[in-house]
């Protein structure tokens, strides 16, 4: 080769190096995604996320938009599927028949159950002073969810064969309204509206999760294809909720004070929907599956579901993602 075919060659190599040094800056340049956030009805740990910033911040910084879609009566699995919401939460209960037919989402977080959150209700004058009082009384719950588990467990702890109480399914709303309407006796359920069936009901916590040992977790969950475009995404709003739920559990008092101007609550009322330090946002590792199955095993026993699911199949790891 000549000098000059040398020369000719080291200019070409140094413009290939000047364009692949320019490349960040037009990745930098390229619009970022939108990432669609369903959220429940209710107080969240994403609500928290959401109003202080962090959620926006970290998802910025991957390179995505927050799109805050909802809030939904339950778990927007429809919206899910068609791609109209990319990340959202449900209960592991609540998820088994959508994983049973393969649904196209990971779980990548959650949160243990709200052990004393949670529980069945009645009526403070009803008479009602046991489960075994139970039987033949009327029961709103949620199907499939928190008040569902946990009333199925309070059942098989106390023997009761639930076809010897009369379960009627609400949306958790209506439940709560069948409660404080006097419709049915008893009302099965988490702290949202446990805490208003106390003050608005006449309601008494008859049992709480911890006291059956309530095993249905809040999961986190991305549909497949966000997961795998955008891991670092994945990985951001799991730091912004992970963060949040720290700093609720560090400063409960200013939670409530959040809760008060988002729920329109009382004062004297907003603490009570504080979630509880123990809800700490935890990453999904394959040690979570027995936890799941347990879960899930229940509501196969009493025809709930056919089978348990295959939970090992949609656990995403985001430390395998890095921050």
């Amino acid at each position: 080769m000549s000098i000059r075919s040398r020369r000719s060659a080291m200019v070409a190599i140094a413009l290939a190096f000047g364009a692949i040094g320019a490349s960040p800056s037009i990745a930098q340049s390229v619009k970022p995604f939108d990432l669609q956030f369903g959220v429940i009805r209710g107080l969240t740990t994403s609500n928290l996320a959401k109003e202080n910033g962090s959620l926006e911040r970290k998802l910025g910084e991957a390179g995505a938009n927050l799109v805050w879609r909802g809030p939904y009566p339950g778990t927007p699995f429809e919206a899910l599927s068609a791609g109209q919401v990319d990340v959202t939460f449900t209960t592991s209960t609540n998820a088994a028949p959508a994983v049973l037919g393969n649904a196209k989402f990971k779980i990548f977080g959650y949160q243990e159950p709200d052990l004393d959150g949670e529980g069945i209700w009645v009526k403070k004058d009803s008479g009602i002073k046991s489960l075994a009082e139970l039987k033949g009384r009327k029961i709103a719950s949620d199907k499939g969810g928190s008040g569902h588990h946990v009333l199925l467990k309070a059942l098989d702890k106390a023997g009761i064969d639930p076809k010897d109480v009369q379960i009627s399914y609400f949306d958790p709303a209506d439940a709560l309204a069948a409660f404080n309407g006097g419709q049915v006796d008893a009302l099965a359920t988490w702290r949202t509206f446990g805490a208003s069936a106390e003050t608005k009901g006449n309601g008494v916590k008859l049992v709480s999760g911890r006291d059956v040992g309530s095993e249905n977790l809040l999961i986190y969950i991305v549909r497949d294809q966000v997961a795998k475009d955008h891991p670092q995404a994945v990985r951001a709003v799991f730091d912004a909720l992970r963060e949040a739920a720290a700093n609720s559990a560090k400063d409960p008092e200013a939670t409530a004070r959040l809760w008060e101007k988002l729920g329109n609550l009382d004062p004297k009322v907003a603490p009570i929907f504080v979630p509880p330090a123990s809800r700490e946002f935890r990453a999904v590792t394959p040690a979570l599956l027995p936890t799941l199955n347990n879960a899930a095993n229940l509501f196969v026993k009493y025809g709930v579901i056919p089978r348990a699911p295959d939970y090992s199949k949609v656990l995403f790891d985001v430390n395998d993602v890095k921050s």
